[in-house]
Parts: structure tokens; C-alpha cells; sequence
């Protein structure tokens, strides 16, 4: 499992997706800082939630797929490896720069907030950025399955547009975006979707016996 999260790191290695880990912090701390100043650790928080990050999970988890896609899944077809074994890979690598995004952007999050206002506190922040990243992981193996049928582009504007349509939904029941409610709240509603995992399994085997 290890070499196939390092074959598929190693296809990212050169490709946009793999320095937006990176990128989509820093845009994040920038548009923070701009919109609200000496209140931009909070800020980051809130647009972290609202945009960047359902951005970065529709581009990562459509990058990985893609190549497969446009060639018919022959390149991994003749692989002495399992399609399931091959899938998770997939996704325990998309996993990986998840988590390094999220921990990149609390690290910056509490440093920005020590020069200027420390809204969250560096535990509840860190907290808040391991609780989006459990939350956000149903979504994808979810991704992965509507790049196959429907391609790149369909794929993460159908992601990002539901993510932002909940995103508001949750804003307007809680009153405002509060970092803390947002969470809470997004804990619950996702892992009760954590169920439609067994189902997109199900379809993603139909799916490669097709292709076979």
C-alpha cells in the first residue's frame, strides 16, 4: 500500500493539484488578511471552510483519476494489482494532502493570529482543522466516482457548488459562520452520509467490470 500512495505522489509530483496543498492555505490567510485585517485568523477559518477547502478536495481528488480515465484505465489495467488495492492508494494519497493542507493552514493560521489577533485558540483551531479533515474524507472515493462518469470539470464544479449551497444552508440556521458551530454541525451531517460509501464501492466495482 505504501508504494502505491508513492506512485501516485510521484504522478502528482510535477502537477498544479500538487502545489495547491500549499497555495490554497496561503490564498486563504491572503483574502483573510484583506478582508478583514487585524481579524484575519478568523476570517481564514471561515473561508477555509466555505471554499478553499471543498476547492481542494474536488481538484485533488479528480487529479487522480483523470489520467486513468482518458486512457480507458489501460495503464493500470496490466498492473499485477488489484483495482481495490489500486483505488484505495488512490485515495490514502489524497488523504495525505488533505491532511498536510489542513495542518499547513493551522500552523499559519496561529502564527498569523500570534502578530495580530488570536481569535481561536491554537488547540481549538488544530481541533477545528483534524475535524474538517475527518469530515471531508467520504467525499473522495465521491469525487473519485463522478470523475469517472462525468470527467474533470463536471466532476469538481458539481463538488464545490454542493459544498458551497451546505455550506450557506449551515451558515443561515447557525446565524453566522462561527467556526466552532460550523464544525459541529458539519461533523454530524457528514459522517451521516458516511454511509453511501458502501453504495459508491458497490458502483465503482460495476463501473471497472464494465471497463474490463
Amino acid at each position: 500500500m505504501i508504494r502505491m500512495v508513492r506512485s501516485e505522489l510521484l504522478k502528482l509530483r510535477h502537477s498544479f493539484c500538487k502545489k495547491l496543498i500549499l497555495l490554497a492555505p496561503l490564498v486563504t490567510v491572503l483574502l483573510g488578511y484583506i478582508l478583514s485585517g487585524s481579524y484575519v485568523q478568523l476570517s481564514t477559518y471561515n473561508w477555509w471552510y466555505t471554499l478553499m477547502l471543498p476547492l481542494l478536495v474536488s481538484v485533488l481528488s479528480a487529479s487522480v483519476i483523470i489520467r486513468e480515465r482518458n486512457t480507458g484505465m489501460q495503464n493500470i489495467i496490466c498492473l499485477p494489482v488489484s483495482f481495490a488495492k489500486i483505488w484505495l492508494g488512490k485515495m490514502a494519497a489524497v488523504t495525505l494532502l488533505l491532511f498536510v493542507s489542513n495542518l499547513f493552514l493551522w500552523g499559519i493560521s496561529v502564527g498569523v493570529g500570534t502578530i495580530t489577533q488570536m481569535s481561536v485558540s491554537p488547540v481549538n483551531g488544530m481541533i477545528g482543522c483534524m475535524l474538517l479533515f475527518l469530515t471531508y474524507l467520504w467525499q473522495i472515493p465521491f469525487i473519485m466516482l463522478l470523475t469517472c462518469f462525468l470527467g474533470y470539470l463536471p466532476a469538481v464544479i458539481l463538488s464545490i457548488g454542493a459544498n458551497l449551497l451546505f455550506s450557506t444552508v449551515a451558515a443561515e440556521k447557525t446565524g453566522s459562520f462561527s467556526i466552532h458551530t460550523q464544525y459541529q454541525q458539519g461533523l454530524f451531517v457528514r459522517f451521516s452520509r458516511c454511509i453511501l460509501m458502501v453504495l459508491l464501492w458497490k458502483m465503482v466495482r460495476l463501473f471497472w467490470m464494465k471497463v474490463i
